[in-house]
């Protein structure tokens, strides 16, 4: 039997590999090489805020971290800076300290555990410890999911990008080896043993947006510091008379089905995701220099402007689909169109093609506050 929790590697897991090395800013020829620990906390906030994965891929990361011992505030918008200081977070916790110890757990205890913990929908991030001829601390992986059949447990392996990964045991002599194998048949037998480093439940959020170890500690929130927003624009309005989504920061409110230009009385204030084109959400959306709306391009749409939409200086945004997050900067019930292409936020408003809106064709999207 496999039991999974909702978690999914290509869909909420990074894109890129753990490539990263880290020196000490002084010069001082410290290094470490991964952040894998900081990769499975922040992929995992991000999946707990309801935010989508950064689509960056390895061409587009910087993955020589210079870092200082006592900078503890890094900037929201950094990526790499958030990856970085969440690992040091996963450190900030006493199970970090079995890393270091001389007992190896047997597997099947620590595999009994994850499956304790999968089935109370929580999940959990496992420390591996390297075999004895090898170097290093280990590794950490994000496990959702166990295979009671194979005796296995089913991982997040920042090494293995977009890729579902099984642990299971076998013995070479004397040693028990751990192997893991990805979904695409690469395996590596690097490591001896595995334990519990740090339970995560998807529920827990902080109204921390940045790191402060002290407070940290204290309130153990450093597992649930809000991920930065990337690729994202700001701007964009839900209209009040025709119910749907609109860019307010030009010049002009473009035109509105229900007469006039739109309005933004009454509305949040909305991100839209650009150019996530690794994303697991819906790919294709674009803003409409006629009207000033957001429709779906690829296929034949209706302007309250007349015409089509035109989407020719457009970015290609991206929809979050399916349930709201549990953070308080995500709202569902946002639809799309089939008559005029449009997204709009639940039923009814005015279509530029006669009527009211028709979402009974739509999938379930989110859309972001700022």
């Amino acid at each position: 039997m496999i039991v999974r929790l909702p978690f999914r590697p290509p869909v909420h897991g990074f894109h890129f590999a753990n490539h990263f090395v880290s020196r000490f800013a002084g010069g001082l020829g410290i290094e470490f090489p991964g952040l894998c620990g900081g990769m499975c906390l922040a992929a995992f906030n991000y999946f707990r805020y309801g935010l989508p994965i950064p689509p960056h891929v390895d061409s587009e990361i910087d993955f020589n971290v210079s870092f200082e011992i006592l900078r503890t505030g890094p900037e929201t918008t950094s990526l790499v800076n958030y990856i970085f200081h969440s690992q040091v977070a996963t450190f900030e916790n006493a199970a970090a300290l079995s890393a270091f110890g001389l007992f190896d757990p047997p597997f099947g205890p620590e595999l009994s555990k994850a499956k304790a913990r999968v089935d109370r929908g929580e999940y959990v991030i496992f420390g591996l410890k390297n075999r004895r001829e090898n170097p290093g601390l280990g590794h950490q992986v994000l496990c959702y999911g166990y295979d009671s059949d194979a005796g296995a447990a089913i991982v997040y392996d920042p090494n293995k990008p977009d890729q579902e990964v099984a642990i299971t045991s076998t013995r070479v002599g004397n040693d028990e080896v751990l192997i893991l194998r990805s979904d695409r048949g690469e395996e590596d037998h690097t490591y001896r043993a595995m334990f519990e480093w740090q339970e995560l439940i998807a529920a827990r959020v902080s109204d921390r947006v940045t790191y402060d170890w002290p407070d940290n500690v204290f309130r153990n929130l450093n597992f649930a510091v809000r991920p930065p927003f990337v690729n994202m624009q700001s701007g964009w309005r839900w209209c009040r008379k025709c119910f749907g989504m609109w860019f307010a920061t030009h010049d002009t409110p473009g035109v509105c089905p229900a007469g006039d230009g739109h309005s933004s009385e009454g509305s949040g204030a909305y991100l839209l995701c650009m150019n996530y084109r690794q994303s697991s959400s819906q790919a294709g959306w674009r803003w409409c220099r006629k009207c000033q709306g957001l429709y779906f391009g690829p296929s034949k749409s209706v302007c309250p402007a007349g015409d089509e939409h035109d989407g020719s200086a457009s970015a290609d945004y991206t929809m979050v689909s399916g349930a709201a997050g549990n953070a308080a900067f995500t709202q569902d019930n946002w639809r799309w169109c089939h008559k005029c292409q449009g997204m709009h936020y639940a039923a009814g408003g005015v279509c530029p093609a006669k009527g009211p809106h028709d979402p009974s064709y739509s999938g379930a999207y989110v859309m972001l506050h700022e």
